[in-house]
């Protein structure tokens, strides 16, 4: 029970008139129960798509192809890959068990109804209560959130309030039951950084009262840094780092996880220098590559070695610290 959720060999793609996009291709992760698991990557390369399988809300023509999520619960495990999207078990899950802050708030909110009225309807789909106490219960997760006036603010549309109360106002949605698990989509988003700063705090707040896991999904490495128990790097549709947030950062074993690091800015740079941007660009959904998928923009491809073969696997550098990098071999032990 050390594990809210569990991913093993996840397969989610698109099979469009151009061709199939794997946009998942073959992940494995373990969320750990009451901490933050950060994702981290380049645009287009799963992130989000990883999430939305595991709250089986992948849209046609795209699906889950291989694969098992299994969320870990006191009375029993249960295989989400398994439910219908549509039935009732998924449905009561969704919300509930496992919520999700979607990454743009304007568009994740109805704009006919009044945000309050939207928490208290989630609060009645998964509690037994009347609309009173669904009423009271919204009002109550707004103010946990920092939304000032809760009651004039319940009956206020989307379109009346400003980008972080809007965020702040999904994040009491995705709270408002209690959940086990919470995904967050690029939670700060287009916020700015003092916003930013107490959607953070908020979160890490909430996480310490509730002992809630967080899938923390982003391409921001210092909310990483802020907010990480442990990192996952993806690229292309894999994980190819894997370890605590301490050893990504002092340590990393693979190159695209470097050139990430590379290219943050900081009171490192000189003045008047230029960042350092990663070479190229994520290659082609429809394309097949052999050996590394990274091998086209990194510094130390090998020829012969990571463009050929299969895509190399996660393999262990040191206890807890996972590499997919065929240059990074396992450290020797100090005993």
């Amino acid at each position: 029970m050390d594990s809210i959720l569990t991913i093993e060999n996840l397969h989610t793609q698109f099979f469009l008139d151009e061709g199939t996009v794997r946009a998942v291709d073959g992940v494995n992760l373990q969320i750990p129960r009451g901490k933050t698991l950060c994702v981290v990557g380049e645009s287009g390369c799963g992130k989000s798509i990883t999430a939305f399988s595991i709250l089986q809300m992948i849209s046609r023509p795209g699906r889950i192809t291989d694969g098992s999520i299994v969320l870990h619960r006191e009375e029993g495990d249960i295989e989400l890959t398994q439910l219908p999207p549509d039935g009732k078990q998924m449905r009561r899950i969704r919300g509930a068990e496992v919520a999700m802050i979607f990454q743009e708030p304007m568009t994740s909110l109805s704009p006919v109804h009044t945000v309050g009225s939207q928490i208290a309807e989630a609060v009645r789909l998964h509690m037994r209560v009347d609309k009173r106490e669904a009423r009271a219960r919204a009002v109550h997760i707004m103010e946990r959130v920092g939304m000032p006036d809760p009651e004039g603010r319940y009956a206020q549309y989307p379109h009346e309030m400003s980008g972080g109360l809007r965020q702040r106002a999904v994040i009491a949605m995705a709270l408002s039951c209690r959940p086990q698990l919470l995904i967050a989509d690029e939670p700060t988003t287009a916020l700015d950084v003092t916003i930013q700063a107490q959607i953070l705090a908020l979160m890490r707040e909430l996480q310490a009262e509730l002992d809630m896991a967080i899938l923390l999904i982003t391409h921001d490495l210092g909310v990483v840094a802020q907010m990480a128990d442990e990192v996952a790097v993806m690229y292309w549709g894999r994980v190819v780092e894997y370890g605590s947030v301490e050893r990504i950062f002092s340590a990393p074993q693979h190159p695209y996880t470097e050139a990430l690091l590379r290219s943050l800015p900081g009171l490192h740079i000189e003045r008047k220098s230029q960042l350092q941007a990663i070479r190229g660009s994520v290659p082609d959904p429809f394309q097949r590559l052999d050996g590394c998928a990274f091998h086209t923009r990194c510094d130390e491809c090998e020829p012969g070695l990571c463009d050929t073969g299969q895509r190399p696997l996660l393999h262990a550098i040191e206890t807890g610290h996972l590499s997919a990098c065929l240059r990074r071999k396992e450290r020797p032990s100090d005993g």
